[in-house]
């Protein structure tokens, strides 16, 4: 119940905050918090259950932060004619955590603190990853791959239609 309860939490906060300050800002900024969070477990002591399903709450609502708007901001990377094969493909590739996740346990059947820690630097990995991404609040979802690398090398105004080819 408590698990289901940050979900809501922290779908209705992103759903507040991807249109305030930004996917990109938002994104990394959950990718950090879920990555400290989910590492951070492997350093609580045993006799303190608290802190870490404390430090697992957060790092649910994190991640569950960036696994509903990383959807939307990848959707507006792509442009139109390839948005949905696009946007497919990298889902695919993104369920190979969901393939890889499960064998976690059996991980911390040797190495009990190495899960948390591979979770972790991952969500970090893709926190500092996101820096290398454009901003797409309030831009003019690309149509072509031209327009989108416009995008990306900063090029466009992002306020407007209005492409600078230089």
């Amino acid at each position: 119940m408590l698990v289901s309860s940050v979900e809501v939490i922290a779908v209705v906060t992103n759903a507040l905050v991807l249109d305030r300050i930004g996917r990109k800002k938002t994104l990394m900024i959950a990718f950090l918090v879920c990555g400290v969070s989910c590492g951070s477990i492997a350093f609580v002591p045993k006799n303190i259950p608290w802190l870490a399903t404390v430090l697992y709450l957060v790092g649910k609502i994190a991640i569950t932060q960036a696994f509903s708007g990383i959807y939307m901001y990848t959707s507006e990377l792509f442009p139109t004619h390839a948005r949905q094969s696009l946007l497919g493909f990298c889902s695919m590739i993104g369920r190979i955590g969901s393939i890889v996740s499960p064998q976690m346990p059996l991980l911390a059947i040797y190495i009990d603190w190495l899960p948390s820690v591979l979770f972790g630097a991952t969500a970090i990995i893709a926190g500092g990853l996101m820096m290398t991404t454009p901003e797409t609040l309030n831009t003019k979802l690309p149509d072509t791959i031209k327009e989108a690398e416009l995008i990306a090398s900063k090029k466009i105004n992002p306020k407007s239609a209005d492409i600078q080819l230089t």
